[in-house]
């Protein structure tokens, strides 16, 4: 995610207009430029840019243990909620390599038992079917709806008691790893220290730790927790979003320039650098019956959205990504690390399905 979860179910709330970047293209064919508020990266696609990078050793004073070997990744978020527990049934575990449970978070603010929101038998049952397919599945934590309560946690003083139960949670149900899914204004002092004392129990039992990271926060992601992730999850959407105006919410550009910025200005290993890929889309307008939208919403609802990333109507403009521009992203991430999608649910089942697009690009 995220920032789409905050529409499930919720009303929509202005202060998020603050979270685009601007992108700015620049008008020669050989060179785009894209730009936010902080930093620029060129953008030259017949370019190899990997000799401009000096080589990077991963957690060069070892605080966090020996990171995992590197794959190529294709990972799908699952959800707990709506139509998630469905999707599950039916993943595309040929093409999957890891999974990721949204969300398991501490029941409040006195209670750091981490509760799925789901019965515990679901959650051992899904970890089961996933290792029988020889795919790995990992807890995400917090999301941005909880990012403020997981917060509460890493405070020195409570810290070890969220270890603790995601330690104990990892354990009982036979999870790969932990997904560090925290946003925005709660990631400050407290998220280095508290992703080195994660890894410091996990990676001696073999297990991953990862993290999704968003443009609107990735100045706030240190090196000291950085360099300990065995992949990060760029969240390449919501460059604006049914808070805002109507817009391109992920760009292909967008998605280059993300993927260059960890590899160029933050010098993170590019084979660990995972591009994350929507399955939905904005509306905007009164012919809109949904403002965060679900691809198979808007496919049964607008068809001709399966042709255009961006679509301005009479009475509605939507944003989201068709079939040719996720082939297209999936291309280039194979470069770095992999793929990432937020959420598996959202997918319209079929010849148009966006997981059809990625498994037949993995295949050229």
């Amino acid at each position: 995610m995220h920032l789409a979860q905050l529409f499930r179910g919720s009303s929509v709330s202005p202060i998020f207009s603050l979270l685009g970047k601007s992108c700015v293209l620049a008008t020669l064919l050989s060179t785009l430029c894209c730009l936010d508020s902080d930093n620029s990266v060129d953008i030259d696609e017949s370019e190899d840019k990997t000799a401009q990078v000096a080589e990077v050793q991963v957690d060069p004073s070892n605080r966090c243990g020996q990171l995992a070997e590197t794959e190529k990744v294709v990972l799908g978020y699952v959800t707990t909620w709506g139509r998630g527990p469905d999707t599950f049934k039916n993943l595309d575990w040929e093409t999957l390599t890891h999974i990721n449970i949204a969300f398991g978070n501490p029941v409040s603010a006195t209670d750091p038992t981490i509760d799925f929101g789901i019965e515990d038998e679901v959650i051992q049952a899904w970890a089961e079917e996933a290792h029988s397919h020889d795919v790995k599945i990992l807890m995400s934590l917090a999301g941005i709806n909880d990012s403020d309560l997981v917060r509460e946690y890493l405070e020195e003083d409570k810290r070890d008691l969220l270890l603790d139960s995601i330690e104990a949670t990892v354990e009982k149900f036979g999870l790969d790893g932990v997904d560090v899914d925290i946003e925005g204004g709660a990631v400050d002092a407290t998220y280095g220290p508290f992703v080195q004392a994660l890894a410091g129990r996990l990676r001696p039992e073999g297990k991953l730790v990862t993290a999704a990271i968003g443009a609107w926060f990735q100045e706030s992601i240190k090196d000291d927790a950085l360099f300990c992730f065995d992949f990060i999850n760029i969240m390449s959407y919501d460059k604006t979003g049914a808070w805002g105006a109507a817009g391109e919410h992920s760009p292909y550009l967008t998605s280059v320039s993300e993927l260059l910025y960890w590899k160029t200005a933050r010098s993170y290993p590019q084979d660990r650098i995972v591009l994350g890929l929507p399955f939905y889309g904005y509306c905007w307008g009164s012919g809109c019956k949904l403002k965060y939208t679900p691809y198979h919403h808007l496919l049964n609802n607008f068809p001709e959205s399966a042709e255009s990333d961006y679509i301005v109507a009479e009475t509605y403009t939507i944003s989201q990504n068709t079939q040719a521009t996720i082939s297209r992203k999936v291309t280039k991430a194979m470069e770095y690390g992999g793929v990432m999608i937020w959420e598996m649910s959202q997918d319209k089942q079929g010849e148009l399905s966006l997981m059809k697009a990625i498994k037949d690009t993995l295949a050229e």
